[in-house]
């Protein structure tokens, strides 16, 4: 995925793999949807909820991330069934099947177990660039850190 102006990447290593994760930003551009339809979809049970959070109790650094694999596999989707203007009942059932599927493939196996979303709490600078990660919750994935933002 290309990376948009404005919208940026957050590199973290979970488990020693290094990971992309991409905002709401990413995921609705892939989607062809506004940020606002994201995250009805999420509220209707569309699509999973983000399964990783920075600061959600700041709203001006509350980030929704989701993995690149996982954004990358909503997007095929979403091209190859035409996802567009409204969708009927048939086809919102299986976009979900099928964004259900992908989450399974490419997010749970990140999270090793742990419930998410997985909380990230991160320091900020200027630029609206996150420089370090001072915590995560749950403890289970303590070995996740904050390598770049670009």
């Amino acid at each position: 995925m290309q990376n948009l102006r404005g919208l940026r990447r957050i590199t973290v290593s979970i488990h020693g793999d290094e990971v992309s994760l991409l905002t709401v930003g990413h995921l609705s551009h892939a989607l062809g949807r506004t940020i606002w339809t994201v995250h009805y979809w999420e509220g209707l049970g569309l699509l999973p909820p983000a399964p990783f959070v920075i600061n959600p109790d700041v709203p001006g650094t509350r980030r929704h991330l989701w993995p690149e694999p996982y954004v990358d596999a909503l997007a095929a989707t979403a091209d190859r069934l035409g996802i567009g203007g409204r969708m009927n009942r048939s086809l919102w059932m299986r976009f979900h099947r099928e964004a259900s599927a992908s989450y399974e493939v490419t997010v749970l196996p990140l999270l090793h177990g742990v419930v998410p979303p997985v909380v990230i709490t991160a320091s900020q600078m200027t630029g609206g660039r996150f420089t370090m990660v001072t915590s995560v919750q749950p403890a289970a994935i303590s070995t996740l850190s904050l390598a770049t933002a670009s």
